[in-house]
């Protein structure tokens, strides 16, 4: 048993199935595939509530496996072990986490019933930043090297993007989902809620296999800093490009076409001018703090104009004006995802259009701070600038393109959390 588990544990530290699975769990960002183990929290105040389910996905699976393959590397399972040996850096990052789940905990102790469902949203949520950056290092190893994305990321990436992409054509021409038994469980909705309206006329989006079209784009736009961050460039890699460039076109999402813009023109200063500017990653993580915060103060201006403004602007600023208010009574902060359940019993929950808005705030920086408090976005920013810093992703050529992403969606909506 002791030479099967040896044998195993070997296995699990080659390069080469690291760097598939990294692969694998970047390309399956776009499908939303999981199994729902518990809603019994989900029927509440004569709404079902999704965010209180309790969902295992693949990109959760996808992360566990990713980060017990670290651990393995990490420890040197299979060899001789010695405590001395391990990184410092592992141990910062696991006191973080684990006061962080501490600091969860005591706040969504005030709803018992929605201890554990707090602690798991916030566990998923911190493993898959691990995850994410243990990916994206292992292409950053090879890539270092050969200047180029690894051939097996771009294997995979083609054929999921380019399937996204006709599925997004049918489903513009269709107005409606497609396939709907079978692409349901690839994560296609069953009803399609977001349309966009220019001018006169209306527009059907395309969702892809996301529940959004505007998380559909911020994937796009992922594996597009991935190729930016390539110094070569083939027929292949012009031909994602392409695709991607059409993909996020077709989500209609104008957060997605100015990132898409953005992007662009970080590309072509890089490329033209004779000396690449330079910008250290910790002066980087500042500016998106403090583009978060302005964005919280900014926004509730427009509160004075909301009568004038279309439903998607005006109803985000319904929900800034209530989680204003909800930080504001409870700053320590309301437990990972439960900032919905202390809205509705605090009466603050907006009412917009005949219903009530149970959805979180969409800028990732207020729900931090209303959920967790300053302290635990705290210890949410230096969970994430130390793994930036022992993944080395901060050395790499794609942390610009990844900074810009995470400023411009995150101070729009709220998928980067949950």
């Amino acid at each position: 048993m002791s030479l099967l588990f040896r044998n195993l544990a070997i296995l699990l530290k080659k390069d080469s199935l690291l760097l598939f699975i990294s692969s694998l769990f970047i390309a399956s960002f776009p499908f939303f595939i999981g199994e729902i183990i518990s809603q019994s929290l989900a029927f509440r105040h004569g709404s079902y509530i999704n965010y209180f389910q309790v969902r295992i996905t693949l990109h959760f699976v996808l992360s566990v496996i990713l980060i017990i393959i670290g651990l393995i590397r990490i420890f040197n399972v299979g060899s001789h072990f010695d405590l001395k040996k391990i990184p410092s850096y592992f141990w910062g990052i696991s006191l973080t986490f684990f006061t962080l789940l501490a600091w969860n905990i005591y706040l969504s102790s005030s709803a018992p019933e929605f201890i554990l469902l707090s602690s798991f949203h916030l566990v998923e949520f911190l493993l898959s930043l691990v995850a994410l950056f243990i990916s994206i290092s292992s292409l950053n190893i090879v890539s270092a090297y050969t200047k180029r994305l690894p051939s097996i990321t771009k294997g995979m990436l083609l054929p999921v993007i380019t399937f996204q992409v006709a599925l997004q054509s049918l489903q513009m021409v269709n107005s409606a989902p497609v396939f709907g038994s079978f692409l349901k469980l690839l994560g296609q909705p069953i009803v399609f809620e977001s349309i966009t309206q220019i001018g006169i006329d209306t527009f059907a989006r395309g969702y892809g296999t996301t529940p959004h079209p505007n998380i559909l784009a911020c994937i796009y736009l992922f594996f597009l800093a991935l190729l930016f961050g390539q110094k070569r460039v083939s027929i292949i890699d012009s031909l994602i490009l392409v695709l991607i460039s059409i993909g996020v076109f077709l989500t209609l999402s104008r957060i997605g076409i100015i990132v898409l813009i953005i992007f662009i023109i970080i590309k072509l200063i890089r490329h033209y001018l004779p000396k690449e500017p330079t910008l250290s990653f910790k002066r980087g993580l500042e500016s998106v703090v403090s583009f978060l915060c302005f964005s919280i103060i900014a926004t509730p201006l427009l509160l004075l104009l909301q009568n004038n403004l279309p439903y998607f602007i005006s109803s985000r600023m319904r929900l800034l004006e209530s989680y204003s208010s909800l930080f504001h009574i409870m700053p320590s902060g309301t437990g990972f995802s439960l900032s919905i359940e202390k809205s509705i019993t605090a009466g603050l929950t907006p009412i917009w259009g005949g219903h009530l808005l149970l959805e979180p705030v969409h800028n990732i920086g207020l729900l931090l701070l209303t959920e967790i408090g300053i302290i635990g976005s705290i210890l949410v920013i230096l969970f994430v600038y130390l793994l930036a810093r022992k993944t080395q992703i901060d050395r790499s050529r794609y942390w610009i393109y990844f900074l810009v992403l995470v400023s411009l969606f995150g101070a729009f909506d709220h998928f980067l959390l949950y």
